[in-house]
């Protein structure tokens, strides 16, 4: 295949901070380990597959369970509405491990499968009188925030 510029999944990329070889490195929806040490605006080569032994927060954490990146401790956890979702545990974790063994994720997608809590559509009619249009604000405002709470719970949004 001509059109294929990376073979494996080690990107070259352009360190968007200081960053030490093993790091956790996240740019926008791009999750990778630092192969090396880089300066900000330095050449990077980040690694998005395989297995990672991650620096992990307090708290067990189960085979298969979704883990987020907590940035300002700068450690992997399973609390939801503690960063972004970055991927699954790939063995048990007890509550006093300080790492843990983490698949990355190749999908930003791949959280929303089967994840999310499901949101009924606003079955409300169109306003033809205050007290409907009242009652579509209030299931609009429902239906929003519900949306935002799965958001929120899958790692998508901060609170």
């Amino acid at each position: 295949m001509q059109n294929k510029i990376v073979v494996g999944g080690v990107l070259q990329i352009v360190a968007p901070a200081d960053v030490s070889g093993g790091d956790l490195v996240i740019v926008n929806a791009l999750i990778g380990v630092a192969v090396h040490s880089a300066k900000a605006g330095e050449q990077l080569s980040l690694d998005r597959e395989g297995v990672f032994r991650l620096p992990k927060a307090a708290g067990a954490a189960a085979l298969g369970q979704r883990l987020y990146f907590d940035a300002a401790a700068k450690k992997l956890t399973t609390d939801s509405a503690a960063g972004i979702f970055v991927g699954v545990a790939a063995a048990d974790a007890a509550a006093g491990d300080v790492t843990i063994n983490a698949a990355l994720s190749d999908s930003p997608a791949e959280f929303l499968r089967g994840g999310l809590a499901a949101i009924a559509d606003i079955a409300a009619a169109n306003a033809a009188d205050l007290a409907t249009a009242q009652t579509l604000a209030n299931a609009t405002k429902a239906t929003v925030n519900a949306l935002l709470a799965s958001l929120r719970a899958a790692g998508i949004i901060k609170t």
